[in-house]
């Protein structure tokens, strides 16, 4: 019998833990001609708080909470794919610890996914440890996610930047999460940046910040979104030409 061995070190068998709650991505969608609308959006995440604050929604975190890891280009949006960690109840390596594999799931999450989806990353347990790093958030962008959210550390912040994935998270820290965290559900509600956020609501995200809208609510935030947005451009100043020298 071969006998595998899994080390801090290496990415070989990373992500790939199913935990025992894995739920699917059975939720309806928005419309594809809604979303390319709302990604034309100035100011998308400043307006959707406003319009979520009016419809009595409690669903957006500013950066200071998620912080945006890398410049990027225009606006992330897609439906929310769950994942959430607690912290391992085991010391990082105990005796057997190298015949386990690691219990991170973020190829968990990969599979359900639908091109234009972003996964969202509870581990607000942890204070010090990484749920993914560069090599994961290259794979994201090949599985055709639009961007990834996480209450909790990331790590390779060049390689991010250089897979070109939209990425937001509390902090930054060098510390794996092989042997340190345990993923414990898929596609289950979860907390990020405070609010309760449930797998499919529609994720919206600028350098500003995040905002997850309930799908069933989609069609109403878009049109007073687009609404409001119509009306603040209507009240913009003309612009004029410089006076000639």
């Amino acid at each position: 019998m071969v006998t595998t061995q899994f080390r801090l070190s290496g990415d070989d068998g990373v992500g790939l833990f199913e935990p025992g709650d894995i739920r699917p991505a059975s939720f309806s969608r928005v419309p594809e001609d809604l979303i390319r609308q709302l990604r034309g959006v100035r100011g998308l995440v400043s307006t959707a708080s406003d319009v979520l604050d009016e419809a009595g929604w409690q669903l957006s975190v500013p950066s200071s909470q998620l912080s945006p890891r890398h410049d990027f280009a225009g606006n992330v949006i897609g439906h929310a794919l769950t994942l959430r960690y607690l912290p391992s109840r085991h010391l990082v390596v105990y005796p057997g610890s190298g015949l386990e594999p690691p219990k991170l799931a973020h190829h968990v999450v990969y599979r359900l996914a639908s091109r234009g989806d972003v996964m969202v990353i509870d581990a607000s347990a942890t204070s010090d440890t990484s749920t993914m790093g560069g090599i994961a958030a290259a794979t994201a962008v090949t599985r055709g996610l639009s961007g990834v959210i996480v209450d909790g550390g990331v790590r390779d912040i060049e390689e991010i930047a250089q897979s070109g994935l939209p990425l937001w998270s509390r902090y930054v820290t060098p510390r794996c999460g092989k042997g340190r965290l345990e993923a414990v559900s898929v596609n289950a509600p979860v907390t990020v940046g405070g609010v309760q956020v449930v797998a499919g609501d529609l994720v919206l995200a600028d350098r500003t910040g995040v905002c997850f809208v309930p799908a069933e609510f989609a069609p109403q935030l878009a049109a007073r979104l687009l609404e409001v947005t119509r009306n603040e451009d209507a009240d913009l100043p003309a612009s004029t030409p410089p006076p000639p020298a």
